[in-house]
């Protein structure tokens, strides 16, 4: 199940990663005030440091109608489905302004007409080769167009050193902009698809283990499955034996010892069901109200007695629950054991109950050498466990943060190398299903 679950995540993220991304659209919005900006300084640069004759007229109005489209794309849904036809517009947009632009300053004898590769390098990254073959031909028509329809500009368009100097100098600050815009546009689509990648590459790690704990729910059922017949057999033996319908006098086995294999039946039982709900999932257990001192006991209980005796319990007050209570004292059977692995032989373990309002605060304290920064980072994933191998499989936490994400609870660690580890959770106090997501 968990499998399935991680190859349907990976799916929809996967296209996610193919569609314009709200960082995309956040640098082209960037870099079309950079260019209104860029128009305005080269204009301003031009009519006072060179004293070319240009109007005003056409430049602001060019300005405002690419200021007003480039607000309304800042302001555009970043998830909507259109998002591509609506980037592929302002691009065009953009080519008609910028044609008109040329048109009213120069022509084709304005070097600014580089800027037509800008637009083609920006649909081709941000909406595919066929916008990209769209925005070529638009491109390739508006750049054409200056050869009809100018305003000439006459410092450029006459002949001599001085007209090809200003030519030569404008294609040069022209090739310096367009440089810049490129280099800034590629190295973020490159910074993205180095994330995208290393965001796959991740999904695939994830759907690897859930494959991984797919197998072993698969495996851990159907042994409980298989087990749960000669347990029952075996139940129904002691119990016998318990009330005297069958002589046990002649075995020389006592009642303690009738009681003891009780008890062990009853721990296989638990192995069992804990067996069945390896996936982390509440194998459907409905809740029901008890106190939260009852929860904590039937927690402790699967200790030994030596284990007891290093158990300190503070704060179990006997509040109304309704919990699944069978995985919740597993949970916290889980992280005590964690705790009692981790601390030295005879060092204490501490467990605080503190309940709220509307939930129930649980942290374990040991008194072990703490985790560091790389074992905290890597704390819950499956299969990852600090034990030496073959004192446990690395699924504890990972099954506690599953069964709170379950049930709308939280789980918090602090730890640092020689202080020890705290582990926190938090769980409401009323369980509902809805909850679960």
């Amino acid at each position: 199940m968990n499998a399935a679950c991680g190859q349907s995540e990976l799916l929809p993220r996967a296209r996610r990663l193919e569609a314009p991304r709200s960082l995309r659209l956040g640098d082209l919005v960037q870099m079309r005030w950079c260019a209104l900006a860029g128009q305005l300084a080269v204009f301003i640069a031009a009519r006072f440091g060179l004293g070319l004759q240009l109007d005003w007229l056409p430049l602001l109005t060019i300005l405002t109608i690419g200021a007003a489209s480039n607000l309304v794309l800042a302001v555009y849904p970043h998830g909507d489905a259109n998002l591509r036809w609506v980037i592929g517009s302002v691009l065009l947009l953009d080519i008609v302004l910028l044609t008109g632009l040329l048109s009213f300053y120069g022509g084709h004898s304005n070097p600014f007409s580089l800027f037509y590769l800008v637009h083609v390098v920006l649909a081709a990254f941000l909406l595919g080769v066929r916008w990209m073959w769209v925005i070529l031909g638009a491109s390739s028509f508006g750049y054409m167009l200056q050869f009809f329809i100018y305003v000439p500009i006459h410092a450029l368009h006459q002949h001599g050193e001085v007209a090809t100097d200003l030519h030569l100098k404008g294609m040069l600050v022209a090739f310096v902009l367009v440089a810049m815009l490129l280099g800034y546009f590629l190295s973020q689509m490159r910074s993205a698809l180095d994330s995208a990648r290393e965001e796959i590459r991740s999904l695939e790690q994830r759907a690897h283990r859930d494959e991984k704990l797919l197998a072993l729910s698969t495996l851990s059922a159907g042994a409980a499955h298989e087990l749960r017949t000669p347990l029952a057999t075996v139940k129904v033996v002691v119990d016998e034996m318990a009330k005297g319908s069958v002589n046990v006098e002649r075995s020389g086995i006592d009642k303690e010892d009738i009681a003891l294999l009780q008890r062990e039946v009853l721990r296989c039982e638990g192995i069992l069901r804990s067996m069945s709900g390896i996936s982390g999932d509440i194998e459907g257990e409905m809740p029901h109200q008890c106190s939260l001192t009852e929860v904590i006991e039937g927690a402790v209980k699967e200790l030994t007695a030596q284990q007891h005796a290093r158990l300190l319990v503070q704060g179990a007050d006997p509040w109304p629950v309704v919990l699944p209570v069978r995985s919740v004292q597993r949970m916290l059977l889980s992280l005590i054991r964690n705790a009692f692995d981790a601390s030295e032989p005879a060092a204490m373990v501490r467990l605080v109950v503190q309940p709220m309002t509307s939930q129930i605060q649980v942290s374990v304290q040991d008194c072990g050498c703490g985790m560091s920064q790389a074992v905290l980072a890597r704390l819950g994933e499956p299969f990852f466990s600090t034990k030496p191998v073959g004192a446990g499989m690395g699924l504890g936490v990972f099954l506690v943060k599953r069964f709170l994400s379950s049930c709308g609870g939280t789980f918090e660690v602090d730890s640092g190398e020689g202080k020890g580890t705290t582990i926190t959770v938090r769980l409401p106090r009323v369980f509902r299903y809805a909850e679960a997501a």
